[in-house]
């Protein structure tokens, strides 16, 4: 689904890695290693060169936007820009709020006035309503109690059902079934 045949940024290096469809891929290495860095070039936020094909096609087959809405970037510094989250979705949202442990009231509300795990959960559903291919999520479950945790890992669980996904995490292996990768020295591989 997703293959990087070289991906060079002025700190990182990866070369001839894959990711499938219904594939998990945990992101592994030491602090500053630059595994943020990676989720943020294969989601085309930062400047890079090489070659990355998502179902076959090219990333300059895209523009940016539709790149950007096949890979979306997940972080645990979210952005809102809207005055109540509602505004952020392109769909209802209701629906799936309960996956990952809130209420749906919240969307009434500003962010602002939302704890950082509320919006950290909102922020990944936010990123899964734009439906993508694949999922870069940088640090999903941090600021997260175990009970949220486990329901947003259930939820990232069922998007590989259908999408591929790289997550970042520095708590212990979350419970998800993942492949690692490596990323140290600025080049990123099989572990």
């Amino acid at each position: 689904m997703l293959h990087i045949h070289s991906l060079q940024h002025a700190l990182i290096q990866a070369r001839d890695l894959s990711l499938d469809a219904g594939q998990g891929i945990h992101l592994q290495g030491p602090s500053g290693a630059g595994k943020s860095l990676l989720l943020r070039c294969l989601a085309d936020l930062l400047p890079w060169q090489g070659e990355i094909r998502l179902h076959g096609r090219s990333v300059w087959e895209h523009t940016p936007v539709q790149w950007r809405q096949r890979v979306v970037y997940c972080s645990t510094e979210n952005h809102w820009w809207m005055p109540r989250c509602a505004d952020h979705f392109l769909h209802d949202p209701r629906v799936d709020m309960d996956s990952v442990g809130l209420d749906p009231a919240l969307l009434e509300r500003a962010p602002t006035q939302l704890s950082s795990g509320q919006r950290q959960r909102l922020a990944l559903l936010r990123a899964l309503d734009r439906q993508p291919a694949v999922l870069c999520a940088d640090e999903p479950c941090a600021n997260l109690d175990d009970h949220s945790r486990a329901r947003v890992e259930a939820r990232l669980d069922a998007f590989m059902q259908q999408g591929g996904m790289l997550i970042l995490t520095h708590h212990q292996r979350p419970s998800l079934t993942l492949t690692p990768w490596r990323v140290e020295n600025g080049r990123v591989h099989h572990a």
